[in-house]
């Protein structure tokens, strides 16, 4: 009789963490998922063509081609942790124009293939769109463009840099509550 018990419980465990694997979905990049340790995601990148910048102690810093530009990828991530978010700079514009133009693209580009997202787009006093100087507000912070789309697995951020570039950044949700549970335990543990 213990062994039918014990049987029976060993196939109910294991469909219930099988099934709770395969309900587990990361936010992709480049169909990556982002997930595992920093080593590993660079490995994964470098085999897609990226080529390793600089290694640090808070992250990685990758070149190579992203939606056909070049572009550095970021990963904000230690060496301990596992990988939460990815960071695309792409090159600085020297125009308003053009770089107005840069961050719209990829917005309906990510609108066409995730659906609307939520955006924030204005300039603080006392500049404004047409004024002439809508470079000196990016580079003052004082232009805000930036619009999130919400999905399943996490967010993703189109955005103007105060460096006069586009960042798309890519957050995974489950790796992220991950992270922050991590880090306020060790806050916690601290105090």
């Amino acid at each position: 009789m213990k062994r039918i018990f014990f049987a029976l419980f060993f196939f109910i465990s294991a469909f219930f963490l099988l099934d709770a694997q395969a309900q587990s979905q990361h936010l992709t990049f480049k169909g990556i998922e982002i997930n595992g340790t920093l080593t590993e995601f660079i490995s994964k990148l470098q085999k897609q063509g990226f080529t390793l910048i600089d290694r640090f102690e808070s992250g990685a810093a990758l070149k190579g081609t992203f939606a056909g530009e070049d572009a550095v990828v970021l990963i904000p991530c230690k060496e301990n942790e596992i990988v939460w978010k990815v960071v695309v700079d792409f090159n600085e514009k020297n125009t308003w124009y053009s770089l107005k133009s840069a961050y719209k693209s990829y917005k309906e580009s990510l609108t066409s293939k995730y659906g609307k997202g939520e955006s924030y787009e204005y300039f603080k006093s006392p500049y404004y769109d047409g004024d002439g100087y809508e470079m000196s507000a990016v580079k003052l912070e004082k232009c805000f463009y930036s619009t999130i789309f919400e999905i399943k697995e996490g967010d993703i951020i189109v955005e103007i840099c105060k460096g006069a570039n586009v960042r798309i950044s890519y957050e995974d949700n489950e790796n992220y509550l991950k992270i922050k549970e991590k880090r306020e335990q060790q806050k916690y543990d601290d105090l």
